[in-house]
C-alpha cells in the first residue's frame, strides 16, 4: 500500500504514474483516501474521466517520452509532489525526479523495461528526497485492503474476464494500454 511504504498524509500531494492501469487507479484511490492532493498521469486520453471520478484531482495526459514535470509543477503550485507513486519505471526517471518536492518520497513499484537509468545522486540528496520501493504486501496491508473493499471506500477495476488460454491476448492488451484496470484470467473449466 503506498500509503504505509510512503507515508502519505491528509494534506500532502502525491503523482501517480500509470493512473489507467490496475495498480496506478489502485493507488490514486488510496491517495484520495488518505486525504491527499491526487495528481495523475496517464498517456491515454480514453482513461481521463475515469481517473478523475475515482479520486484525482488532477489528470495530466502526456505522450510517450514526454517531460510532464511542468505540468505537475503548476499543479502543485510550483511545490512538486510530496510522494510520487511509480508504477511505470525507468522510463519516467527524469520527469518524475523533476515532479518531487523537497523531502519528496519515491515509490517506486513498476519497471515496465529493463533499463537502466545513470543520474547524479546529488540530483537527490540535494532535495531530500528519498527512494522508496513496494514489491509485495503483508497480510496485514491485504486484510486491510479487503476491508476497503468491503465496506466500499476502494473499487476494484476490471475490464474484463478472459479464460486463462487467452493469456497471450490479455498480456497484448495491457501492453498496448488497451485495458483499464485489471485484467481477470479464469481458470479453463
Amino acid at each position: 500500500m503506498p500509503s504505509a511504504v510512503g507515508r502519505l498524509a491528509a494534506g500532502e500531494s502525491t503523482l501517480v504514474t500509470g493512473a489507467g492501469g490496475g495498480l496506478g487507479m489502485h493507488a490514486v484511490q488510496l491517495a484520495r483516501l488518505a486525504g491527499a492532493y491526487v495528481v495523475a498521469l496517464t498517456t491515454s486520453p480514453d482513461k481521463a474521466d475515469r481517473i478523475r471520478t475515482l479520486g484525482a484531482h488532477e489528470v495530466i495526459v502526456h505522450g510517450r517520452g514526454e517531460d510532464f514535470s511542468g505540468a505537475v509543477r503548476k499543479a502543485t503550485g510550483g511545490q512538486g509532489v510530496d510522494v510520487a507513486v511509480d508504477n511505470v519505471g525507468s522510463q519516467l526517471f527524469e520527469p518524475i525526479r523533476r515532479s518531487l518536492g523537497i523531502g519528496g518520497r519515491w515509490i517506486m513499484i513498476g519497471q515496465l523495461t529493463g533499463q537502466f537509468v545513470p543520474f547524479n545522486p546529488a540530483q537527490l540528496f540535494l532535495k531530500n528526497v528519498s527512494m522508496l520501493s513496494a514489491t509485495s504486501t503483508t497480510r496485514k496491508q491485504l486484510e486491510d485492503s479487503l476491508a476497503l473493499v468491503a465496506r466500499g471506500a476502494i473499487k476494484p477495476i476490471i475490464s474484463m474476464a478472459l479464460p486463462l488460454e487467452q493469456a497471450a491476448r490479455a498480456h497484448t492488451l495491457v501492453e498496448a494500454g488497451k485495458s483499464v484496470g485489471r485484467i481477470v484470467l479464469r481458470p479453463n473449466g
